[in-house]
């Protein structure tokens, strides 16, 4: 005998109440001495007999009712071959894109829905059962734009997917679940037409139903997704709802045409559970070439740099694949890249790496890989959409100290054809430079910039230097470079410098010994000059005593500092101990 509530066994213990009350209550006579009883009726002992017998049945009764009670509401039944038995059963529906492929001129989702129909109809009026999808329904259509995008920012750390609409709808589209909201959000500003967001999270916990009527609606109503379906995940599902049924007979019912790209991963916990598959084939196995994955080295890249991506593609079908072209599309500013690819044997892997360019005028490269094969029998595991992250230049402005008409006279010369190498050079940009004279620099809107550069500045008057500290103090960026008429009293008197200037040496050569690669400003130029670092020297420099809360990024062979870095508000300043000129150093000359 087993009990569908167990949870009320413990009202068992009820039943002990009856008999305390019993031995609490029962009558005690005390003993005295008394006369011979021979001339008593002896019926008054009789009596006494009698009512001790009743007592006791009325407290067995009293025990037994309590204990009917609570194994009624335990619900027992029993595990016999004998009679009608109840079953639990969970219907499997693979709805993914690959059982839209057709057997007898019908897709096989139409020949498993059939099945699933003639399964449900078979089942006894007791019977419960559970239908279950492995591939996420895809929500209608929405054209409020504003709505959407509200619902996408809620959405924030749930994996969704977008499917957009119209004529970019394939390209702008993120078919797969993904948590990476900024790209979902790149997506959805680049498209104009109609547009869903896919939360596989949304559907409601399964539970058994013993109502024919509403399962075969919902057959009936079911649709193909637009997502990739995963078997392993649905059929753990199924074998959790099983478990907690009691039930003497329970089985899932697998339905699905066991394509292999969904049958990767993890192995389904259905240990205990009876599983009935039932396959369906395709009129035509033939091959079935597949993109595995899309991969790139970096997460993000300098715009204008080319990287070079890898794909791995697999032939889950039965036969070889005929010669075939991966396609790799990257937003709409690049060529697309087309590759040649071999036959594939069955079960095989072949790994294809292919260049990227990253052009974009967006902060997330959107990318495609298409594999085009003329005798594959499925072709929706023949796309794949990934992203490569863009880093601009930094929009920099380069205030000059030092005006004059011949170019390398001035203090900004080396350091703008530092930061915007020429072409052909191999380097990227590391700035977006904007040029001007100190004397404009009163007239120049800093909102636009992220970084101000300050080269052989003499003199910065009350304006100038509250113009500055209010754009560090908004989270920007500011790096001063010293010039040949420096003044230790007024560069002391700006007020946002990380060091104050105790001395100035002049036909004083010294190098850089050594850098602090653990600061985030540093560390890429270790990992690029690395030993090089020392051949960085200057003729002329100023002795710096660092601020209370500034760090030292670099230090000269006679430990003096290279480099302060200081915070104001949200944002740093690093001062330099030398000039930018080449006269004076040769740090300009070092795009590093």
């Amino acid at each position: 005998m087993s009990f569908l509530s167990t949870a009320f066994l413990y009202g068992l213990a009820a039943a002990a109440i009856p008999l305390v009350i019993h031995l609490i209550q029962r009558q005690r006579y005390p003993e005295r001495q008394f006369t011979t009883l021979r001339f008593f009726d002896k019926t008054i002992k009789n009596n006494t007999l009698q009512r001790r017998i009743i007592d006791r049945i009325l407290l067995l009764l009293r025990i037994a009712a309590l204990i009917a009670i609570v194994l009624g509401l335990s619900r027992p039944f029993w595990r016999t071959p004998l009679g009608e038995q109840r079953g639990s059963f969970v219907i499997v529906l693979d709805n993914s894109p690959s059982m839209s492929r057709e057997r007898d001129g019908v897709s096989l989702f139409e020949h498993g829905k059939k099945a699933a129909e003639q399964i449900l109809k078979t089942l006894g009026p007791s019977d419960r059962a559970e239908i279950l999808f492995t591939a996420p329904l895809p929500e209608p259509l929405r054209v409020e734009r504003k709505k959407l995008e509200e619902e996408l920012r809620l959405r924030q750390g749930t994996p969704a997917a977008l499917l957009v609409a119209g004529a970019k709808g394939l390209e702008l589209s993120v078919p797969e679940l993904t948590t990476d909201l900024p790209r979902l959000e790149a997506a959805l500003q680049k498209s104009s037409g109609d547009a869903a967001l896919i939360d596989c999270e949304s559907a409601p916990a399964p539970q058994f139903s013993s109502d024919l009527a509403a399962l075969l609606s919902i057959l009936q109503q079911s649709r193909l997704s637009a997502q990739p379906g995963n078997l392993k995940k649905t059929l753990s599902l199924a074998a959790q709802l099983l478990r907690t049924s009691q039930d003497g007979d329970r089985k899932i019912i697998l339905i699905s045409d066991m394509q292999k790209s969904e049958l990767q991963g993890d192995k389904a916990e259905t240990q205990g559970i009876s599983v009935l598959a039932l396959p369906f084939e395709p009129s035509s196995a033939g091959a079935n070439l597949g993109i595995e994955s899309c991969s790139v080295p970096v997460g993000e890249t300098d715009f204008g740099q080319t990287i070079v991506g890898s794909a791995v593609l697999r032939n889950y079908g039965a036969e070889a694949s005929d010669a075939a072209t991966l396609t790799i599309h990257c937003g709409d500013k690049s060529k697309p890249v087309e590759i040649k690819i071999a036959a594939i044997q069955p079960g095989g892997t072949l790994v294809v790496s292919f260049p990227i360019q990253v052009m974009s005028s967006e902060r997330n490269l959107l990318c495609k890989a298409q594999l085009n094969s003329p005798t594959d029998t499925f072709v929706y595991d023949n796309s794949w959409y990934f992203q490569v992250g863009v880093r601009f230049p930094v929009v920099t402005l380069l205030v000059n100290g030092t005006p004059s008409e011949t170019l390398s006279n001035r203090e900004s010369f080396y350091l703008t054809n530092a930061l915007v190498p020429r072409a052909g050079s191999g380097q990227s940009n590391a700035a977006d430079v904007r040029e001007c004279d100190v004397a404009e620099f009163k007239d120049r809107r800093l909102a636009e910039f992220g970084v101000l550069i300050l080269a052989g500045v003499p003199m910065l008057d009350a304006d100038a230097r509250e113009k500055i500290r209010q754009f560090i103090s908004d989270g920007k960026s500011v790096l001063v470079f010293p010039g040949t008429k420096t003044s230790p009293e007024e560069y002391n008197a700006w007020g946002f410098l990380p060091a104050q200037i105790q001395e100035v040496k002049s036909k004083s050569f010294t190098y850089v010994l050594s850098v602090n690669e653990k600061t985030s400003a540093m560390k890429a130029v270790h990992e690029r000059l690395g030993a090089g670092v020392h051949s960085l020297s200057t003729q002329s420099r100023l002795v710096l005593e660092p601020a209370a809360q500034a760090q030292v990024l670099a230090r000269f062979a006679d430990e003096t500092p290279a480099l302060v870095e200081g915070a104001l508000g949200k944002g740093r300043v690093i001062f330099a101990a030398t000039s930018a000129h080449a006269s004076s150093s040769d740090w300009p000359l070092r795009p590093a």
